[in-house]
């Protein structure tokens, strides 16, 4: 039998065009070609490399995916090595990365050279929610006994959280604006170690999402002060909300999926229809319920607009952030200069043995060793002379961080 020119031709140029640009040559058929990478923007043992870890588990129980998926954690610089590498993987249909907020709050507290608006949304599984954690030794079960613990540690009071200008660090801006307290922010890799220092007493308190925490609170070590939520947790029905208290706090955390830019439109169909299998499964279901997670299923162009929408809400919260900071940094900055000056004045003048009466008058230069030695001139300096000879060895070391012309302007302004 004989084949004509044109028929041989049709089915060589097909197979050469799958071969060279790699993609099926029926629309709508992609399947992934090699292992798949699942890629976390956080560290291993928080809230969100427990779920994207979840995922993969249902995802390969189910059999949703075609080839494996493999989950990758990028926690560094609170998630910007996950971004940079998202968008160094342009095009490439084998990745995907499991979000959180830090995802449009990174790039707007650091220039990393990323706009999500390039990347591909895929799905949002559900929103988590924040509690107010302490521990159980502590004896604080109410909002009134917990500020009022912290207030009594006058800005010691450490609260542990994931990331810096992160969620958890948001959540601590909210609690110290609406409750007029400070407290030392202390970061951690992930919502995991925060626990676990929680439990340890490394920290004071914490807002941990509940499946961060639930163990613990299970094993009778740490007590659900507060909720961040609408309603109460159906896991914690004792717990208030901030609400019910008379604060209107209220705090989500999205738990998504993206990919890179110019993600294949059958790719991202693929994909797609994966989650929204998974997001259909009976684990999945059970585990909302049960680690207090609402499973809210979004895709498409209306996932887009929620990241944008929640990026434009968290770049207000996070120059009241900034703001508040600035301020307190400068009040701090002031309080230490006070007390330095206070302390190396009071060291100089027991140095000299001189009372606080000649000190009046004398106008400091700067900080440091120029305060301690302008006391010592106002015994020891006149007429631009200083006799060595006279003073002890200790007051001749102090004399001596002092040059020959800051004597001169210190006896002069005498």
């Amino acid at each position: 039998m004989r084949l004509g020119l044109k028929s041989l031709f049709t089915p060589l140029v097909a197979a050469s065009l799958t071969l060279a640009t790699g993609l099926p040559a029926l629309a709508g058929d992609w399947k992934p070609q090699k292992p798949v990478e699942m890629v976390i923007m956080a560290g291993q043992g928080g809230g969100a490399d427990r779920l994207a870890r979840l995922f993969q588990s249902i995802i390969q129980k189910e059999n949703l995916a075609d080839m494996p998926v493999l989950p990758v954690n990028k926690g560094g610089g609170s998630g910007a090595e996950a971004l940079r590498y998202l968008k160094d993987k342009a095009g490439d249909n084998h990745v995907i990365m499991a979000t959180l907020n830090s995802y449009y709050t990174t790039p707007l507290r650091t220039d990393i050279g990323v706009n999500i608006e390039e990347f591909t949304p895929i799905a949002r599984m559900a929103l988590d929610t924040f509690v107010l954690w302490v521990h159980a030794d502590t004896g604080i079960t109410t909002i009134e006994e917990y500020v009022a613990a912290v207030k009594a540690e006058g800005g010691a009071w450490k609260m542990g959280g994931t990331g810096s200008g992160q969620e958890d660090s948001l959540v601590t801006a909210m609690l110290e604006e609406e409750f007029d307290i400070s407290v030392t922010y202390v970061p951690f890799k992930g919502g995991g170690a925060v626990a676990k220092s929680l439990v340890g007493g490394v920290i004071n308190s914490s807002v941990n999402n509940p499946s961060e925490a639930l163990g613990f609170y299970k094993a009778g070590k740490l007590v659900p002060i507060a909720a961040f939520t609408p309603n109460r947790i159906e896991v914690f029905p004792e717990t208030p909300t901030m609400r019910e208290l008379g604060h209107d706090l209220v705090y989500w955390m999205q738990r998504s999926f993206v990919a890179p830019k110019d993600m294949a439109p059958d790719a991202v169909e693929y994909y797609t229809g994966m989650f929204e299998k998974l997001a259909a499964s009976s684990e999945w279901q059970t585990y909302t319920k049960e680690k207090a997670l609402m499973a809210d299923f979004l895709t498409g162009d209306a996932l887009q607009s929620y990241f944008l929408d929640e990026r434009a809400k968290h770049a207000t919260r996070l120059l009241g952030v900034r703001v508040r900071a600035e301020k307190a940094s400068r009040l701090v900055q002031k309080q230490l200069v006070k007390r330095s000056r206070h302390r190396i004045t009071r060291q100089a003048e027991r140095v000299c043995g001189l009372g606080e009466g000649l000190l009046d008058g004398c106008r400091p230069f700067g900080v440091g060793e120029a305060d301690a030695v302008r006391v010592l001139h106002l015994k020891h300096v006149a007429n631009a002379r200083v006799d060595n000879r006279a003073v002890s060895q200790p007051k001749r070391r102090l004399l001596a961080r002092c040059s020959h012309d800051r004597r001169l302007r210190v006896a002069e302004r005498q």
